[in-house]
């Protein structure tokens, strides 16, 4: 019986090892995320149209996340502009909302591949107002208006169009037109991308406005006692507002939007009424989608786990998640040309604001510039439109 004891110590000494490296390899299976089937390209470049808080020069960062397969000598891929919420950094779309895992789960289903570009969209140093007690600057993707003396530069509309769009063409191998350019994300960003793609409809063919927090002329009004520089500022809301630029400039809704909220969400009021804005123009628009979706699960908030969550999966039923929606409707990869043509330079168009009577308390009214009261053309003429719908508001 010694012998049979003695033997099995032994044995069982000789397995602790094996045993230990085992549990090892197990917690590392179930601890450490998985390396997902894309890469990550960190990029940077200073501003000419943006400065930091203490008016230094603002060092402008993106992350291009491409598929493990980019190959840009002989491939071109279409593009996703991803644009962070309130208090976010360049860093979310990829480390906090798990986007390369949603990317990865698509390639693997046969989704069109494609890049995404996750830049910074906030400046953090030296201010006096904080978000979250992290001194911030956030923009909503918009240009300064009316800045004060000694504001700093934050010309974000600037910086994107002929600042970020134009580094990303040059050090990346995309398809340079509207067809293969996406706009997409979430609460601020979800404003953003929508904003930006009903200005500047020459840009983007596909648009995730996700859970966007589209703000009432009376809650930008609290809005500015924060962030007194952004350009909702004066008669520039009406301008930056997407129900309002829906309704008078129908004719620049993009190709593919994607409009979805949770049912839960704070802002689900607005992001209604912006649907029953394209629902009524919606038959107006040739070879033009839209889907409108209202999330429950999970809990349907505005919250990071709703957005996970729907990044890649949809319990509720909607068709898509966000990544495969955006594949299924950019370009697919096509092969580089054996020349490449010359990427033509970006234009924004120039829209000269209404100017809006702020002294009276009553509906504000616009008063055209001289030249387009006498001007005898019959040519389109936006502050009609504008004029129109100030005096029809209560029509929305």
């Amino acid at each position: 019986l010694s012998r049979f004891m003695t033997f099995f110590r032994m044995v069982r000494l000789a397995l602790y090892p094996s045993l230990i490296i085992s549990s090892v390899f197990m917690i590392n299976v179930l601890l450490i995320p998985p390396a997902f089937a894309v890469k990550v390209i960190k990029m940077s470049f200073v501003s000419q149209h943006v400065e930091n808080l203490d008016h230094t020069p603002w060092l402008a960062q993106y992350k291009a996340i491409v598929p493990d397969d980019y190959d840009p000598e002989h491939e071109e891929y279409s593009v996703v502009y991803w644009f962070h919420g309130m208090g976010g950094n360049y860093n979310g779309f990829h480390e906090y909302f798990r986007g390369g895992e949603a990317m990865d789960e698509a390639f693997q289903l046969g989704h069109n591949r494609f890049i995404v570009i996750s830049a910074n969209f906030s400046v953090r140093k030296f201010g006096d107002e904080t978000y979250n007690g992290k001194p911030i600057l956030d923009s909503y993707g918009l240009n300064a208006s009316e800045p004060k003396p000694g504001d700093p530069k934050a010309q974000f509309e600037d910086f994107f169009l002929y600042e970020l769009v134009p580094h990303v063409e040059q050090h990346f191998s995309v398809i340079a037109q509207k067809s293969a350019r996406a706009a997409a994300g979430l609460s601020m960003g979800g404003y953003d991308a929508l904003i930006y793609s009903i200005k500047y409809p020459h840009l983007f063919g596909v648009v995730g406005a996700h859970s966007p927090t589209l703000r009432s002329l009376e809650q930008v009004g609290a809005y500015k006692k924060q962030f007194g520089s952004v350009g909702f500022k004066n008669n520039n809301y009406y301008l930056n507002d997407p129900i309002t630029r829906l309704t008078v400039f129908a004719e620049t809704l993009p190709a593919h939007l994607f409009l979805d909220i949770g049912g839960s969400d704070p802002w689900l009021g607005r992001a209604q009424e912006c649907e029953r804005v394209l629902a009524k123009h919606a038959p107006e628009m040739k070879d033009y989608e839209y889907r409108f979706e209202i999330g429950t699960d999970p809990g349907g908030g505005h919250h990071e786990d709703y957005w996970r969550w729907h990044l890649k999966k949809d319990p509720d039923g909607m068709s898509y998640g966000y990544v495969s929606w955006w594949a299924d409707h950019l370009e697919p990869v096509r092969k580089k040309a054996a020349v490449s043509e010359p990427v033509p330079a970006i234009e924004a168009p120039a829209i000269e604001p209404p100017v809006i009577n702020q002294s009276s308390t009553e509906q504000p009214s616009v008063q055209l510039p001289e030249e387009n009261k006498t001007s005898k053309k019959n040519i389109f003429n936006p502050f009609k439109r504008i004029k129109k719908f100030l005096g029809n508001k209560n029509e929305l």
